[in-house]
C-alpha cells in the first residue's frame, strides 16, 4: 500500500512515553497572560493567552488604535467635541492582584510623569488609562539630558512598568533622561537611568464591572499615593568605561523574598539584578550580566520550573548584519545567574490561528485559582474550545511529515513548498504531557519528545529546541512503528490499528500507543 494514501501520520519522534493514558485537567495548574503592543503603525495593545510559553493565543484588547496603519498617531479613542483623547499605552504592562488585572504606561509633562493605569476584572472589559493623581509624579533627583548634565526642564521616558507587591503595593519601574529617538537622533546617544516609584494599595476605579460609557470608563483609580521618583544604583562600568548611562525598560519579578530587576543596558544587553527588600533605597546586585543581547524589553517570569526572559529584536542589531525584524523573542535558562540561550521567536495568533505581529509588552504566569479561572473565561468568550487543530505538512524532498499547532507556520512553510495536508488530529490545549519539538540544522529533521530531560539533552549536543509543540491527551490512540531502512522520517504514527499491523508485516518495528488525541 502507497504510504500517501494510509491514514498515517508520518512525524520523527523520539518520545519517553508511559503506555498509560494521559490525564486531561478541567483547568490548568498556571496558565500565561500576555499583553504586547501590535506594532508601531498599529498600537493595539492586545491580551493573550499561553499554556505553554510559547504560542499566545489573543482574547481581548486594552485599547485598540483607531489608525492601525499610521505610525504617527495612537489614539484608542476621542470623545465627539471635546479634546478628551485616549491613546494606546505602548510598551503596556501586564499584572494581577486581588481580582483585578492591570496594565500602565505613561508618558512625561515638562518635568512631571504621569503614569497611566488601567484595570480589568476579566481581561476584556478595561477601564480607560487614568493615573489617579492630579500632581503626578516628579523626581528627587533631576534626570540627565542631552551631553550628560542633568536637564532641570524637559526630561523623556521610556519603558515603564507596573509591579504590584503580595501585599497590594504597587511600584512603577521607569527609565528618566534623553531619549534620543524623541528628539531625531541615534539611540545610541540615549541618556537614561531608571528610577523607582511607589504607587500605594490601588484599586480600580469603577464598581464590580467596567461602565460601557466613555466617561465612567476614565474613572480614576483608588489607593494612588505616589512617592517622588528615586533613581535606582546599578553600579557598573559601561561600554568604554566610566559609569553607565544608558538602562531603559526595567520590570520587576519576585520570586520567594527576592525582587528581580531585568533591564537593558548600553541599548543592546538584558542583565538581572536583584534585592532581598524593595524600597526606594534599595541596594541592588547583578545577578546576572547578560542574558540576551540585541533584544530590548526584558520581561521575566518563570513556567514548569525554567526561567523565561521575553524580549523584542532590535532591528538594527548587529550593526550592518541586521535583519531590520523586530518582534518578541524568549529566552530561557534553568537558572538565573546563566546557561540562558534558545532564543527564538514566540507565536501570537487570532482564533484561526492567523498570526499576530507582536512588539514590546510583558508576561505574568498566574498559579492563583480565581486568576485561573478568570483567564479561562476570557479564552472561551472569545471563541476558543478545549481542543486544538494539529496541521500535518509533507516535505516531498526529504519524506518527513512535519505536525504543528501553529496555523501560521502551516501556512509559512506552505509557501517555501511544504504540501499541506490538513488536520491530522486534535490535541488537547494542556494535559500533563506536553511534547517537545527539536530540529536537528545538520540533517532537516525535527524529533520530538515528552521527556524534558532529553529534550534538554539533545540541546546541549546541538539540536535547536522548539518548545512544547502540543500535548498528549484524549481517548484517541495514536500508534507509533520505527523504519530501520531510512536515515529521516524513521517514525510512522497511526491511529489506525490494521493499518498499524500491516506495516509491521511489511518490516516496520511495532513502538505501541505513544500518543493520545481527541
Amino acid at each position: 500500500m502507497s504510504l500517501s494514501t494510509a491514514r498515517i501520520f508520518l512525524m520523527t519522534l523520539l518520545v519517553s512515553l508511559t503506555l498509560s493514558l494521559p490525564a486531561l485537567a478541567d483547568t490548568p495548574s498556571r496558565v500565561q497572560v500576555g499583553i504586547f503592543f501590535n506594532s508601531m503603525e498599529d498600537c493595539t495593545d492586545s491580551v493573550y493567552v499561553s499554556f505553554n510559553g510559547e504560542k499566545f493565543q489573543k482574547v481581548g484588547e486594552v485599547l485598540r488604535d483607531k489608525t492601525p496603519n499610521d505610525a504617527r498617531t495612537l489614539w484608542a479613542y476621542t470623545a465627539p467635541g471635546t479634546n478628551y483623547n485616549v491613546g494606546c499605552l505602548h510598551d503596556p504592562s501586564a499584572q494581577y492582584h486581588a481580582g483585578t488585572f492591570w496594565s500602565m504606561s505613561g508618558w512625561t509633562n515638562g518635568d512631571t510623569f504621569i503614569p497611566m493605569l488601567a484595570a480589568s476584572p476579566d481581561l476584556i472589559n478595561w477601564s480607560y488609562p487614568n493615573s489617579g493623581s492630579s500632581t503626578n509624579v516628579k523626581c528627587s533627583v533631576t534626570p540627565y539630558g542631552r551631553g550628560r548634565q542633568r536637564d532641570n526642564g524637559n526630561f523623556d521616558v521610556a519603558g515603564p512598568d507596573l509591579f504590584i507587591d503580595d501585599d497590594g503595593t504597587a511600584w512603577i519601574v521607569a527609565s528618566f533622561g534623553y531619549f534620543a529617538p524623541n528628539h531625531g537622533d541615534n539611540s545610541q546617544n540615549d541618556v537614561m537611568t531608571p528610577y523607582l516609584i511607589q504607587v500605594g494599595k490601588i484599586a480600580p476605579g469603577y464598581g464590580s464591572q467596567v461602565p460601557t460609557d466613555a466617561n465612567s470608563k476614565g474613572a480614576q483609580p483608588k489607593g494612588v499615593s505616589y512617592s517622588q521618583a528615586t533613581p535606582i544604583n546599578l553600579s557598573q562600568i559601561g561600554t568604554g568605561g566610566g559609569q553607565s548611562l544608558n538602562w531603559i525598560d526595567g520590570s520587576l519579578y519576585k520570586e520567594g523574598g527576592t525582587y528581580y530587576l531585568s533591564i537593558k543596558r548600553d541599548g543592546i544587553t538584558n542583565q538581572i539584578w536583584k534585592t532581598n527588600s524593595l524600597s526606594l533605597n534599595s541596594s541592588w546586585s547583578l545577578v546576572c550580566g547578560n542574558v540576551v543581547t540585541g533584544y530590548e524589553g526584558p520581561s521575566l517570569t518563570k513556567l514548569d520550573g525554567n526561567y523565561l526572559m521575553y524580549t523584542d529584536k532590535l532591528a538594527d542589531y548587529p550593526m550592518g548584519h541586521s535583519d531590520g525584524r523586530t518582534g518578541i523573542f524568549v529566552t530561557s535558562s534553568g537558572r538565573l545567574d546563566g546557561g540562558w540561550g534558545n532564543t527564538h521567536r514566540i507565536s501570537t495568533v487570532d482564533r484561526e490561528g492567523n498570526g499576530i505581529p507582536n512588539r514590546h509588552g510583558s508576561v505574568i504566569t498566574l498559579t492563583d485559582r480565581t486568576a485561573i479561572g478568570k483567564v479561562m473565561a476570557a479564552r472561551s468568550r472569545a471563541g476558543y474550545g478545549d481542543t486544538q487543530p494539529v496541521y500535518r505538512l509533507y516535505n516531498r524532498w526529504s519524506g518527513e511529515h512535519l505536525f504543528t499547532t501553529d496555523k501560521s507556520e502551516y501556512d509559512s512553510l506552505a509557501r517555501v513548498g511544504w504540501k499541506q495536508e490538513n488536520v491530522g488530529w486534535n490535541a488537547p490545549n494542556f494535559s500533563s504531557t506536553p511534547v517537545y519539538r527539536l530540529y536537528n540544522r545538520w540533517s532537516g529533521d525535527h524529533l520530538y519528545t515528552t521527556d524534558r530531560s532529553e529534550y534538554d539533552k539533545l540541546a546541549r549536543i546541538g539540536w535547536t529546541q522548539e518548545g512544547v509543540q502540543l500535548y498528549s491527551g484524549g481517548s484517541r490512540a495514536i500508534y507509533r512503528l520505527f523504519n530501520p531502512y531510512v536515515k529521516v522520517g524513521t517514525h510512522l504514527f497511526t491511529t489506525d490499528a490494521n493499518e498499524y499491523e500491516r506495516l509491521a508485516r511489511m518490516g516496520w518495528r511495532k513502538e505501541g500507543k505513544q500518543l493520545y488525541g481527541m
